[in-house]
């Protein structure tokens, strides 16, 4: 930025203003001149000319009998109030629409929150790490520790990976306490440890494992993060709504129990000449997509949900579907019996009583018309009992 004089007085950082007086509608770019410095016999030739209106829309002082000293420093001085004004206003501006974003947080977390309470069981899987097939020996008394690779609030359940043995798990803070008392697991394969969950911010909390008797424990594939190491536990890491916990898992049906069988824990899917299955990890929901004629037809083998039990079921598509679940013989492809359907309409949510073929049915059939290749249904989950 510089200041435009009259000819006679241009040097160093006071630009002539001399071209500017004949041109006929200028168009001046860039940053506006700090002011206009004029000797006497300049003024009635810049009144008349194209430039003085511009410089007027952009609001630039012009001299009027000051020396050029005193001019430089007013108009210095107005430009920084100026400056200091709009930052002013910029930080006003940008307070005001950080407000209304927290305010839209806050009305998204409320409606997120409606919809997973109301209308079906929600636990993310947040974070998996897979069992590389490399193990840790634990003696008795041993504890290994653990960074957790995720967003701490909200956590519901952390599933191990076990080879055999007995282990306690506790989660502490920082400064070494506990947020819930430890937890004991035990078996092969993945054991879950769950507890209700945390709620608000908890930074700084980490896995602790301590053997109770002799154990092995699997390890994940190494990790480029120093905080997490080149041996990483093998673990699962599930997330849910805030004061809520994780209801009780249940690969088998019993009589008088009663769980939730979450996607997490089915088994994997089998195409009976139509449609396709995909099982989304972060949302922990099995989505079923028909085929190009609108079809599918899957069964799940091995599912064993026992005489009472229903599904979580939401229409994802943008057509109404017929949906029809039942519990079939093992290995069964159609079922034994007429099985009612129900009527799904697009985006709804329903809770559906799952039909049985008999006392010996262990497989699960799920069957879809609709009118595209675009229709498909997401299972959120199976209450049994």
């Amino acid at each position: 930025m510089e200041f435009l004089v009259s000819a006679a007085l241009a040097t160093g950082d006071l630009r002539s203003i001399e071209p500017w007086l004949d041109i006929e509608n200028p168009i001046f770019e860039g940053a506006p001149p700090l002011g206009v410095f004029l000797l006497p016999e300049d003024i009635p030739r810049y009144a008349k000319s194209d430039f003085s209106k511009v410089m007027a829309l952009l609001d630039v002082p012009v001299s009027n009998g000051q020396t050029l000293e005193d001019f430089c420093a007013a108009a210095m001085a107005a430009r920084l109030k100026l400056l200091i004004d709009d930052a002013a206003s910029a930080r006003a501006a940008a307070a005001a629409l950080r407000q209304d974003f927290m305010q839209l947080q806050e009305n998204f977390l409320a409606v997120e929150g409606f919809l997973n309470g109301a209308l079906a069981p929600k636990f993310t899987l947040a974070r998996q790490w897979e069992f590389s097939g490399q193990t840790l020996d634990l003696a008795g008394g041993q504890t290994v520790k653990q960074a957790l690779p995720v967003s701490n609030a909200a956590l519901v359940a952390i599933d191990l990976w076990m080879v055999s043995g007995q282990a306690q798990v506790s989660l502490l803070r920082p400064d070494g306490s506990e947020y819930v008392s430890p937890i004991k697991i035990s078996g092969a394969g993945w054991q879950r440890a769950q507890f209700p969950a945390i709620s608000g911010c908890a930074d700084g909390i980490s896995l602790h494992v301590t053997a109770i008797k002799d154990c092995v424990l699997g390890i994940s594939h190494p990790s480029p993060l120093p905080e997490f190491g080149d041996k990483p536990l093998a673990l699962r890491i599930w997330k849910g709504l805030s004061g809520v916990r994780l209801p009780e898992v249940l690969t088998s049906g019993g009589a008088g129990r009663r769980g939730v069988l979450m996607p997490a824990d089915l088994p994997k899917w089998f195409s009976l000449g139509s449609g396709s299955g995909k099982y989304l990890e972060t949302e922990n929901i099995l989505m079923i997509h028909t085929d190009y004629y609108g079809a599918a037809n899957l069964a799940l083998r091995g599912v064993e949900l026992g005489e009472n039990s229903t599904a979580f079921i939401q229409n994802c598509g943008p057509e109404t579907l017929e949906v029809m679940l039942c519990r079939v013989a093992k290995d069964a492809v159609e079922p034994a019996k007429y099985c009612a359907s129900v009527f799904l309409s697009s985006q709804a949510y329903m809770q559906v009583e799952i039909a049985s073929g008999g006392v010996d049915a262990v497989d699960l059939i799920v069957k879809i018309k609709g009118q595209t290749s675009l229709d498909c249904l997401a299972i959120r989950g199976f209450e049994i009992g």
